[in-house]
């Protein structure tokens, strides 16, 4: 075995600490961006709500960054590991179970905009939605991953 190639169980813990990473920025961008829809940020929320669009632009650029850096050294032992039968499965589970609870978080999300003195803006229930699919993904693929105890 190549000495720059690392193992694939060091892969594996590596990727499943990226992913816990992004979930808790994503976690947060969420907060923020929920928080300045509602407008309980005072001036902040303006700036947020202006800031809004670039958020889908930012996670792309993030996303693109980081297949990037995959394609470096180790690849072999990237592809491998994501060719693997059982991250496949929980892959699978993983998006059925975002666009489950994305599909349930629809009428609180648009309740909860709707109840607001200002007239809801669809760019952030459209940013919401993506915040909410990206963390259900995230959440639901990081505990179908989870190694067997």
């Amino acid at each position: 075995m190549n000495s720059t190639t690392p193992p694939i169980d060091d892969c594996a813990r590596q990727g499943r600490a990226v992913l816990m990473t992004v979930l808790a920025a994503l976690l947060l961008v969420a907060t923020l961006a929920l928080a300045a829809a509602v407008g309980t940020l005072g001036p902040w929320s303006d700036r947020l709500q202006r800031a809004a669009p670039m958020a889908p632009l930012a996670i792309i650029v993030f996303c693109a960054w980081a297949r990037r850096r995959q394609h470096n050294a180790g690849a072999g032992a990237w592809q491998a590991l994501f060719r693997d039968e059982f991250r496949q499965q929980s892959i699978t589970r993983a998006v059925r179970a975002a666009f489950i609870f994305l599909l349930l978080a629809q009428i609180p999300l648009a309740w909860l905009l709707e109840s607001q003195a200002a007239p809801p803006h669809p760019l952030a229930m459209a940013c919401l939605n993506m915040l909410a699919g990206a963390i259900a993904f995230l959440g639901a693929f990081l505990y179908f991953e989870r190694p067997s105890a």
